[in-house]
């Protein structure tokens, strides 16, 4: 169903509209109004605060944390082999540029060996639209919109690519709870995928646009779902973002928005539960990110090994039977 039901379609802009109360790139949430942000300072993500939210799973009243945004870049060969982990040491955060529609800094750090890595994040304050390589763009209060440029990177081989690791969290309630996460194609584009971290009635949303600007020229990238963890109190979920290889510069764009669930979880594709450790401390984003190596995409069993699997076990039976046979003539 279009726009989950909750909005109209904007053919013309490729958009969902939604009804009063909902919010997203398909109208499938709720908004949070008594959100707080930060940004942090020593790596571009940020932090958000939620007082004061009505659990229906545990019928009681909670605060909630969450942090998203960007964690490394990893090089890989053609083949899929990672040849470095690019984790620069130290950022620059620029003052906060505050107006009426957002507030934006502009995160910036050399890359060892060569190039330079600027990151962007626009926090919204007004429902607006913009346009990232003839995408219309919608976006609400309390979104994060993130720009990524990197400039002057020297590859280590011609084929290879970049795999920029973005991450989305959230604490976690002090019961045991259930922790969802889903990807799914946009209504409308197939170069946006959206991203969901559903927590009880929170939901982190992450919207990736599958476009890149490399060298002047619009390519098709591609994303992906990273490693799914529990870290001291909090579950989170990386997406990795695929760049092809460039001579001078890339750049690209993606959102994250916190959000209410308006869906039950049994819908979720999938489902993992955990359950919060017996420490207190509050959630924190991680501040010195480790390699993330990219497992590989789930995928159904293939039915040549199933066949093999299935033959080896039928050859065991039947020398198992010979043998019987062979003891019982003697």
């Amino acid at each position: 169903m279009g726009c989950s039901g909750n909005g109209k379609c904007d053919t013309n802009l490729g958009i969902c509209r939604c009804n009063d109360g909902f919010t997203g790139s398909d109208c499938a949430s709720k908004p949070i109004t008594n959100l707080a942000m930060k940004f942090q300072e020593n790596v571009p993500l940020v932090n958000f605060t939620i007082p004061n939210i009505q659990d229906s799973y545990q019928s009681m009243s909670v605060s909630e944390t969450a942090y998203s945004g960007l964690l490394s870049i990893e090089e890989y060969t053609n083949d899929g082999q990672i040849v470095k982990v690019i984790t620069p040491p130290t950022w620059t955060i620029s003052p906060i540029n505050n107006t009426n529609l957002f507030s934006r800094v502009n995160y910036s750090a050399p890359i060892v060996g060569g190039g330079n890595l600027i990151v962007t994040v626009f926090n919204t304050k007004a429902n607006s639209n913009t346009t990232f390589l003839g995408q219309v763009i919608t976006l609400t209060p309390n979104q994060q919109y993130f720009t990524v440029l990197i400039e002057g990177y020297k590859f280590s081989a011609p084929d290879a690519y970049l795999a920029f690791v973005f991450e989305m969290g959230l604490a976690l309630p002090p019961n045991s709870t259930r922790v969802c996460i889903m990807r799914n194609q946009d209504d409308f584009s197939d170069n946006i995928v959206n991203y969901r971290l559903h927590l009880n009635d929170v939901m982190m949303n992450g919207r990736f646009i599958e476009k890149a600007l490399v060298d002047g020229n619009t390519l098709d990238t591609s994303s992906e779902f990273g490693r799914f963890q529990q870290r001291n109190s909090e579950a989170s979920t990386q997406i990795i973002v695929r760049i092809p290889t460039f001579n001078q510069s890339a750049l690209f764009a993606q959102d994250f928005l916190p959000t209410l669930n308006s869906q039950a979880q049994a819908n979720i594709k999938t489902c993992v539960t955990v359950n919060r450790p017996t420490t207190t401390s509050p959630t924190e984003p991680p501040t010195n990110p480790t390699p993330t190596m990219i497992p590989p995409e789930p995928s159904p069993t293939n039915p040549s090994n199933a066949s093999s699997l299935e033959f080896n076990f039928n050859l065991l039976v039947c020398f198992v039977l010979l043998g019987c046979l062979f003891t019982f003539f003697l």
